[in-house]
This record gives structure tokens, sequence and C-alpha cells, in this order.
């Protein structure tokens, strides 16, 4: 009988151990909070929890930069490339690695992020199935086209749609 709990035991405590990156409510403290264009200035944030959340509001530019590192092409490093928010995101950033000052901070690989789009249910970046929920649909779809007409000559595209 003992056999049979410490087995029941291990194997929660195994299962457990792989479910790191379900969806996460947590209301986040507004101390905590900073706003993208102060991410240089931003001394006065409350580390509380060893996390903080930087936001884009709607509407704000998020530069892109497009890195292809291949034999084959390149990206042209002279187009600013900017995607615009179309509502609020948050990304919560967690264990970043601190300095003396709360300003000296850096995302190294072992912060943990998490992308919320009310600030309170949060999804790991990593899960594909979470973030779908959060964000409030059920399917992607990416495609890389490549056309040329006689009017428009050659471009290509990439588009990432979903429902």
């Amino acid at each position: 009988m003992v056999n049979k709990i410490m087995l029941i035991v291990a194997s929660i405590l195994l299962v457990s151990c792989g479910i790191t990156d379900t969806i996460i409510v947590k209301q986040v403290n507004p101390d905590q909070m900073v706003h993208y264009s102060n991410i240089y200035s931003f001394d006065d944030i409350q580390l509380d929890d060893n996390s903080y959340v930087l936001y884009f509001s709607a509407g704000d530019k998020i530069p892109l930069q497009i890195v292809l590192n291949n034999d084959f092409v390149e990206v042209d490093t002279n187009n600013n490339i900017n995607l615009i928010a179309k509502r609020n995101i948050y990304f919560m950033i967690k264990d970043p690695e601190v300095q003396a000052k709360t300003s000296d901070y850096k995302i190294t690989r072992n912060s943990k992020i998490y992308i919320s789009f009310d600030a309170v249910r949060w999804s790991s970046i990593h899960n594909s199935d979470a973030l779908k929920e959060i964000a409030g649909f059920d399917e992607e779809k990416v495609t890389f086209g490549f056309e040329a007409t006689n009017h428009d000559g050659i471009r290509s595209n990439l588009t990432i749609d979903n429902k």
C-alpha cells in the first residue's frame, strides 16, 4: 500500500514538473509595470517577486529586425519595419539578471517571459496553445509567397493570419 502511494506521489511530481507553460492568472501590481518608452529610466520600478511587466499600448510602434543568415538572400538593413500594436500587449519578465540598480537589468536565457493582453491572464511565449487561448483565436496560418507580374514586377510576401 505504501509503495502504491509513493508511486502515485512520484508520478504526480513527475507530471507536474512538465506542466510549466499553462495559463497563469495573476493581477500585476501597477508599480511593477513600465511602458516600453520608459525602458531607459525605470529606477523606480518595484521588483517585488523578481519580475516586472513591460507593456505596449494600442497604437505603439514596435521595431522589428529581420535577420536572414544564409548563403542565398539577406535583408536590406536600411529598411525599418515597425509592428503596430492593435491592442495593449503586456510582457512579464521573471527572474531578470538585476545588477546594483534596477535599471541595470538584463533579460537572459534564465529569464521567463510571459505575454498577456489584459495584464491578468498570462501565457509563456513558448506555449502556442495557451497563447491562442489568451489571445482569443483558434488557428494560425503562416504562408510565404512569391509572385511576378508585368504590372507590379517581382515581389514576395510573408503572411501570418489568425482567426
